[in-house]
């Protein structure tokens, strides 16, 4: 498990830290960005990076579109969209809560990583 990589992209670094130090006690290996191109970035520096972790609203790209250059570079990537919005309000966005792997902020650290084992397989 800690071979394969985490990458999280939020700009709140408080956020950061939480999912940080809550998926490094489950024992994955954790990257992490404060906005999307520093994301892609490390996404193609860590060729071991599996599941992206993303906030929806960033000052320089929301997560559908962070996701999908993210995807366009590594198709296998597995991603979770966080965000404060109402589900309502995402597909505004692009995004579908209903299908689509979402997490409510706030949420547990529990909630976290049962979306991580979910997603990850």
């Amino acid at each position: 498990m800690a071979e394969d990589g985490i990458l999280v992209v939020d700009d709140d670094p408080l956020v950061r830290k939480v999912i940080q130090r809550a998926l490094e006690r489950a024992g994955y290996r954790v990257v992490l960005a404060d906005h999307g191109a520093a994301g892609l970035a490390a996404l193609d520096a860590d060729p071991h990076i599996r599941l992206l972790v993303s906030d929806v609203m960033m000052d320089d790209m929301i997560g559908s579109e962070l996701v999908a250059a993210a995807r366009a570079r590594r198709p296998d990537l597995r991603f979770v969209y966080m965000s404060g919005e109402t589900p309502e309000n995402l597909p505004l966005v692009g995004i579908d809560a209903t299908t689509q792997a979402f997490l409510a902020k706030p949420f547990k650290p529990m909630e976290l990583l049962e979306k991580v084992k979910g997603v990850l397989g």
